[in-house]
């Protein structure tokens, strides 16, 4: 009987350490699962003007602003100001415009985050129409990703007179990675 005991002891002692396994989980049953941590992401805006320029015309600067969604971001440094290469001539721009310094309004509760900039010019024949400008911007972890939540906004072409140019358009693809 003592050795009986004995190993009653034993295996409920077994059971008690050896049982327990779920520690922390929310009463839902099973143990506790490890999620891992979200990542951050980044989408690249590109931006077209499209349509025909009037003969002999063409572009020497654009000035665009951009509304992004929530959770959605370009980043800045310190100070505010949006850092190098968040945005940048490409395309019919590249090497022949130069980026003034971009105006960057976090959201608030009321307002989506905007991003303001203008390209100029810096070669005496201009540029076309076609994809103008490329805007890296961030996005918090968790953030649906659909280009159609990006807005664009007081599109402002002109000529080499510095005329405003009618009849061009401008649209937007993204790029999420």
């Amino acid at each position: 009987m003592k050795k009986f005991m004995e190993r009653l002891f034993l295996m409920c002692l077994a059971m008690a350490l050896f049982a327990c396994g779920g520690g922390g989980g929310s009463g839902t049953g099973g143990g506790s699962k490890v999620e891992p941590d979200p990542v951050q992401a980044t989408a690249v805006v590109k931006l077209f003007s499209e349509g025909i320029l009037p003969e002999g015309t063409s572009l020497s600067g654009i000035g665009i602003s951009i509304d992004l969604p929530a959770g959605m971001t370009v980043k800045t440094d310190t100070t505010g100001k949006v850092v190098a290469g968040a945005v940048a001539g490409s395309g019919v721009t590249a090497g022949k415009a130069a980026l003034a310094e971009p105006d960057y309004t976090p959201a608030t509760e009321t307002a989506p985050a905007r991003l303001s900039f203008v390209l100029a010019g810096t070669e005496a024949e201009g540029f076309g129409v076609g994809e103008f400008a490329a805007v890296t911007c961030e996005m918090a972890a968790g953030t649906p990703a659909q280009a159609l939540d990006i807005q664009l906004a007081d599109f402002k072409p002109v000529d080499l007179r510095g005329a405003p140019v009618e009849g061009l358009t401008v649209s937007h693809t993204a790029d999420f990675n």
